[in-house]
């Protein structure tokens, strides 16, 4: 096995031939552990769009003419950051590799990257469910500057629609939807987008909203922050990569939410929902209605993703993934450590306080989102 790595131009120039995105495609598709966010599709869009800030880095093995391995990255000079491609966009962080050399393949290209890009370090952010992990434990020069994490994930089995109608036809939440229609003057209307022209006429309502939700919850403002996003998913809805899935009552936006294909199964990515129906759980109802209209659709499974307690309420199964961040720079590696640990101590020690204050809640999530990167 020959390990390459490819940056700039010459990451580019390979990216636009056709018979290595051919080659990548193959590989991808018979990958037992890839997912939508390893797709070329994906990738491809991505790069195009952020292209001005993010150079592609491609960690490649070869067997002859065969593609038997590869490791989609990008590179900001600027900070040194080495990241996979997607960046906080893709839910799951992997190689795709030919199954025999699944961990071999990964201790390959981490030896490679240490070399190449010695001040910086590499997350994976999570790891795909099935994706291999021996390479975790084995021994190898970068073991020691390994940190793994454990994180669990709620998933929605999408077994049959009764659970779901059970859960709708409840009391509680009769009542809600009754309220949701008494506030907006109209009934319910669902709709899965299938076209970019479909989301481009309602991609901006669904930012505004959802930059409320996540600047009241995290102090960020996804599409406002990033310019780019707003075309990134267009680009996406363009490749097939997205279901997207709207409800409204009457003609107001009840909630929206857009999620990452993986064959049968769909990546929440995005949930927004009207702030000021908050009393009426829309985004609630936006989930189970959303859950009905993915299992008619052949789906069997909503993978809710790791990260936020709110998650939990909707799960009917869930599993467990890792978290894990490979230091190039030892240096590094140690402050990091020292910083996650004043943190953690922080957060004890505010413990006896009682429920902290959301700008506090605020700006620690920005420091671990700091460290982390």
């Amino acid at each position: 096995m020959e390990i390459k790595i490819l940056d700039g131009h010459a990451a580019t120039a390979r990216m636009a031939c056709e018979k290595f995105q051919e080659a990548w495609h193959a590989l991808f598709r018979s990958c037992r552990w890839a997912t939508g966010f390893q797709a070329p599709a994906f990738a491809l869009a991505w790069y195009e769009t952020y292209a001005a800030t993010a150079e592609p880095v491609l960690v490649i093995a070869e067997d002859g003419h065969d593609l038997v391995g590869l490791l989609a990255l990008a590179w900001d000079g600027g900070s040194y950051r080495l990241f996979n491609v997607g960046d906080h966009q893709a839910e799951y962080h992997a190689w795709i590799a030919a199954d025999h050399l699944a961990n071999a393949f990964i201790i390959e290209a981490l030896s490679a990257l240490s070399e190449t890009f010695p001040r910086s370090s590499l997350s994976f952010r999570y790891l795909p469910p099935d994706a291999p992990t021996a390479w975790l434990d084995e021994a190898h020069p970068l073991r020691d500057s390994l940190s793994i994490r454990k994180v669990s994930r709620p998933l929605i089995r999408l077994i049959d629609d009764q659970q779901i109608e059970t859960s709708l036809r409840k009391r509680s939440n009769r009542s809600r939807l009754n309220r949701l229609r008494k506030a907006c003057g109209g009934e319910l209307t669902s709709r899965v987008i299938g076209t970019e022209e479909e989301l481009a006429t309602v991609i901006d309502e669904i930012a505004r909203h959802y930059d409320q939700r996540q600047s009241t919850l995290n102090g960020i403002r996804p599409f406002l922050d990033d310019a780019d996003k707003k075309e990134f998913h267009l680009k996406l809805m363009r490749a097939g990569c997205l279901h997207a899935f709207t409800l409204h009552a009457g003609s107001s936006f009840v909630a929206a939410i857009i999620s990452v294909k993986s064959g049968r199964c769909l990546s929440l990515g995005i949930l927004a929902h009207a702030i000021d129906l908050a009393p009426c759980s829309p985004g609630k109802f936006g989930v189970l209605f959303m859950a009905l209209a993915a299992l008619r659709d052949d789906y069997d499974l909503i993978d809710l993703t790791p990260g936020g307690d709110w998650k939990d309420r909707f799960a009917n199964d869930g599993d467990w993934v890792l978290e894990a961040k490979v230091w190039f720079d030892r240096r590094a590696m140690m402050k990091a450590r020292l910083n996650e640990q004043a943190i953690s101590s922080l957060k004890w020690l505010l413990r006896p306080c009682g429920p902290m204050p959301q700008k506090i809640r605020q700006l620690l999530a920005v420091s671990a989102r700091r460290i982390k990167r």
